[in-house]
């Protein structure tokens, strides 16, 4: 144990931490299918943060305050806003993930709602703030609006008049597990049994994947916050494969090919990580602390699985994908649980005077398998700066600059 210890503050003292940027998904919601179920469950509409969702962003940001302001000392006790910056969707389900998370790292803020387009949208005193009034520094959350969302949502906009929107049938390559006709029927008939579903509710669509994907949406959601009053009782194992293959498909079919949208969909936000580090590293090297330290993100479950997409190789990828159905740990990595979260930290060895990254998924460390790195190049967990900036680099499309949201 006192080796471990020594390890640990050995490595603190030789490592400095200069930068994280941490991207994260939206707590607990409501499903967006059967709107009117959800009000009665949870009393309100679909696709908003529930209390479990919103504590769970609380927790978060206590965990962050421990790590990165008691523990590390990167962080002052004291907001200080010139080293420090957030970022949400527009939905109100990530601006209240985003409020929830900076009242835990920062107790006692009020949190501020800045939008592009102010008279558009419902002014910050809709929206919770601290206990604590009696502060007056605000912690400012600033919502990426439509007409500029190319970092949360670019397959909504057009390049060059062209519409890059998200599909979710794999119409050109085929689906990664095909799922029979009369597993779909099973399947359905079963969700609705168990969710007191008709027939006739739901998507008037008739195709299996839709009426399948509406209906496990709805579940997922209504057992993550009921399954304590259900006393075990749930589908089929069998139903439960199919509701796997179904999102693995939705998400990878045709993500896995180097379709030009997808690689769109991540570079802008992998652009600024990269901006954000190089910053960093200058300010580093002059010896200056007059620079954005952190920076959060509060976005969806896509964001995730287009980084996923662009970050790994197509080959570890799919080997992934292959095992998924069997191993939970693999599929939950895959499709992001509520309220994930990956940092990206960048940092400099006094020893070795080289910067690198670390990227640390769900508490995870992510050392294998990315694009342009060989793995043995990766030295336990740290990913040299040249090697990450390589990777970036080769990732970016220059084209999100010219997408019109």
């Amino acid at each position: 144990m006192k080796l471990i210890i020594l390890l640990l503050t050995l490595k603190l003292i030789l490592n400095k931490l200069l930068s994280v940027v941490d991207l994260n998904r939206h707590g607990a919601r409501t499903s967006y299918s059967f709107p009117d179920k959800s009000e009665k469950i949870y009393g309100s509409g679909k696709m908003q943060l529930t209390i479990n969702g919103f504590r769970q962003h609380q927790i978060l940001g206590e965990f962050v305050n421990n790590k990165y302001i008691k523990q590390l000392k990167f962080l002052s006790s004291e907001y200080n806003q010139n080293n420090f910056e957030a970022f949400s969707s527009q939905t109100e389900r990530t601006i209240f993930s985003a409020t929830a998370f900076l009242t835990g790292l920062y107790p006692g803020y009020k949190i501020k709602v800045n939008y592009d387009e102010t008279e558009d949208f419902r002014t910050d005193d809709s929206f919770p703030s601290s206990i604590n009034p009696l502060k007056i520094l605000e912690i400012p959350v600033q919502v990426i609006t439509k007409k500029k969302d190319s970092i949360f949502h670019a397959l909504n906009c057009k390049l060059e008049n062209k519409s890059l929107k998200e599909t979710s049938e794999c119409t050109e390559k085929g689906p990664i597990y095909p799922i029979s006709s009369e597993d779909f029927k099973n399947s359905c008939d079963e969700l609705r049994t168990f969710l007191k579903i008709t027939e006739s509710e739901g998507p008037k669509e008739n195709y299996d994947h839709v009426k399948l994907n509406y209906l496990s949406d709805f579940y997922t959601s209504y057992v993550y916050h009921m399954m304590g009053k259900l006393r075990g009782s749930n589908i089929s194992d069998k139903t439960k494969v199919i509701l796997k293959k179904e999102k693995l498909n939705k998400w990878y079919c045709e993500r896995i090919h180097d379709f030009k949208k997808y690689r769109l969909s991540a570079s802008n936000f992998l652009d600024k990580i990269y901006n954000y580090f190089k910053k960093s590293e200058e300010a580093h090297k002059k010896n200056s602390e007059d620079y954005t330290k952190m920076v959060l993100f509060f976005g969806h479950d896509t964001n995730f699985v287009n980084l996923f997409t662009n970050i790994f190789k197509t080959e570890f990828l799919k080997e992934m994908l292959n095992k998924a159905i069997d191993d939970e740990q693999i599929y939950n990595f895959l499709v992001p649980p509520f309220a994930s979260n990956i940092f990206f930290e960048l940092h400099f060895n006094e020893e070795t005077g080289n910067y690198y990254v670390e990227i640390i998924y769900n508490g995870e460390y992510i050392n294998k398998g990315i694009k342009y790195i060989d793995d043995e190049n990766i030295k336990g967990n740290m990913i040299d700066f040249k090697d990450f900036s390589k990777l970036v680099e080769n990732i970016i499309d220059k084209d999100y600059l010219k997408l019109a949201c």
